[in-house]
């Protein structure tokens, strides 16, 4: 993932497919990776921390109970 500095969209990103098929969106990747810095972007950006992924995780317990 990227931020574009011209459009202010972060780019190469498609929702990521872990191996026990569980898909994340950008969001829970970075909260998963404990990538602050791209949290607060996407936050910035309209991400919605309130999504849940198919194993019943929002961003934030992912960051915290996978980091």
């Amino acid at each position: 993932m990227r931020l574009n500095p011209l459009t202010g969209v972060v780019e190469g990103f498609r929702s990521a497919v872990l191996g026990t098929g569980v898909t994340l969106d950008p969001l829970m990747l970075a909260a998963q990776r404990g990538d602050e810095t791209m949290v607060r972007l996407l936050l910035n950006r309209g991400a919605d921390p309130t999504l849940v992924a198919s194993d019943g995780r929002d961003a934030e317990r992912r960051a915290t109970e996978l980091n």
